[in-house]
């Protein structure tokens, strides 16, 4: 099952940053981003919202995996 961590972490590397790099952005620590790719924590809705706006995806798609393409979510059903 795809998590809210694994997410995170695909949409990071396909930008190629780091997890420092996302740190930063986010004005949290690496070890934080490391936590929630390993779903041992989660982010604060607040910071959800900053990661999609960042990587340009929607909340749906970060806590529940439900694509931006509405056509996609259609064929999926």
């Amino acid at each position: 099952m795809e998590t809210l961590g694994n997410r995170i972490k695909k949409l990071r590397e396909d930008e190629k940053m780091t997890q420092l790099e996302l740190a930063k952005c986010l004005f949290v620590s690496d070890k934080t981003i490391s936590k929630w790719e390993k779903d041992n924590s989660e982010p604060e809705l607040d910071i959800i919202v900053k990661i999609g706006q960042l990587f340009h995806v929607s909340t749906d798609y970060l806590i529940c995996g439900i694509s931006n393409d509405i056509s996609e979510n259609i064929s999926e059903n």
